[in-house]
């Protein structure tokens, strides 16, 4: 809070300018419609530092954070893990302090065992239509 001073809120009218300001968002270049270029600014910020700093903690965290980035990491790997997430963590900061609200964090993101029953769910389907049986695990049956 020492970095952004008292009501940094007004001077951003969305979390998607102020995580801009952070040099955190990707500096997408487009020309004709296609893709040139894509990367985050090399100037630095010390807000962006901070919340990268944060960012880095979450590797081994167990919370709903924690497995966002762990996600990304492994659909995308690299740095690609390491903006998302970092990008993330603005936008809740923001959204807290705009709207006074205290963290929630069934709102982050959905929880690591509702992303496993729904894996869950993908893979019987997908077996059944190789397969073209239904299959029984438990005591649910997937039609």
């Amino acid at each position: 809070m020492s970095e952004l001073g008292h009501g940094f809120t007004r001077k951003f009218p969305s979390s998607k300018q102020f995580c801009c300001w952070c040099n955190i968002a990707p500096n997408t270049k487009i020309s004709g419609g296609k893709r040139i270029s894509s990367h985050v600014p090399h100037h630095q910020n010390n807000v962006g530092l901070i919340f990268r700093s944060i960012t880095s903690s979450l590797a081994n965290a167990k919370n709903q954070l924690g497995n966002f980035y762990r996600r990304i990491r492994s659909r995308a790997g690299g740095k690609a893990e390491v903006i998302a997430t970092t990008h993330k963590v603005p936008e809740i900061f923001f959204a807290m302090v705009a709207s006074q609200t205290p963290y929630n964090p069934e709102k982050v993101g959905i929880d690591e065992k509702v992303l496993l029953e729904k894996r869950i769910t993908r893979y019987k389907r997908e077996l059944e239509r190789i397969t073209g049986t239904h299959i029984e695990i438990g005591n649910t049956c997937v039609p």
